[in-house]
C-alpha cells in the first residue's frame, strides 16, 4: 500500500511539475518577460488520480486548467470501465479555496464506442479529496459520478506553487 501511495505521489508532483510548465511559470519575472509577451496565468488547477465512488466502481481523472488573461483554456478526461470516456475542454474554471468548479464541452465514448457530444460539470474539493462529475447531452444528465479522489487536487495561483517546490 506504501509503495502504492508513493508511485501516486511521485506522479502527482511529476504531473503539478509539468502543468507550471505548460502554462508558462518561470523561475523569475524577468525570465517570463524575456521568454512570453503574455502574463502568467492567474488560476491553475490539476486533478490526477482515480476517483472511487458507492459500491467501488471507479474512475480515473485528468483535469489540468489556467485562465489566463481572462482565458480559459486546459483539458478534462476521464475513463471508467463499462460507464465510458470522456475528453473534453476547460471552457469556465474557479478555484475557491481549494475548491476547483470546472465545465466544458467534448466527447462522451459510451461502452462500445458509441460517441455522444456532451458538456460537463465537475466540482473537486482538495481538503476532502471528494469530487463529482455530471455529463449532460441535451438537457438531460448521462452520468453522474461521486467519489474520493486517491491522487492530486491542487488550485490556486502557480507562480506561488512554483517558489514553494
Amino acid at each position: 500500500m506504501a509503495g502504492k501511495l508513493t508511485v501516486i505521489a511521485t506522479g502527482a508532483l511529476l504531473a503539478l511539475a509539468l502543468a507550471i510548465f505548460a502554462f508558462g511559470a518561470t523561475s523569475s519575472a524577468a525570465d517570463a518577460r524575456e521568454g512570453d509577451s503574455r502574463n502568467p496565468p492567474s488560476v491553475a488547477a490539476i486533478v490526477v488520480g482515480q476517483m472511487t465512488g458507492e459500491h467501488g466502481a471507479a474512475a480515473k481523472i485528468d483535469l489540468h486548467a489556467a485562465v489566463r488573461e481572462g482565458q480559459t483554456t486546459g483539458s478534462f478526461n476521464f475513463v471508467s470501465r463499462g460507464h465510458g470516456y470522456y475528453k473534453g475542454g476547460v471552457r469556465a474554471l474557479s478555484c475557491d479555496d481549494g475548491t476547483i468548479r470546472a465545465a466544458g464541452a467534448g466527447t462522451f465514448f459510451r461502452p462500445g464506442w458509441t460517441r455522444v457530444p456532451a458538456v460537463y460539470e465537475a466540482v473537486f474539493d482538495s481538503e476532502t479529496g471528494e469530487g463529482k462529475v455530471t455529463l449532460k447531452a441535451r438537457d438531460r444528465v448521462l452520468y453522474t459520478f461521486t467519489g474520493h479522489v486517491d491522487g492530486l487536487i491542487w488550485c490556486g495561483n502557480p507562480e506561488s506553487a512554483h517558489r514553494e517546490s
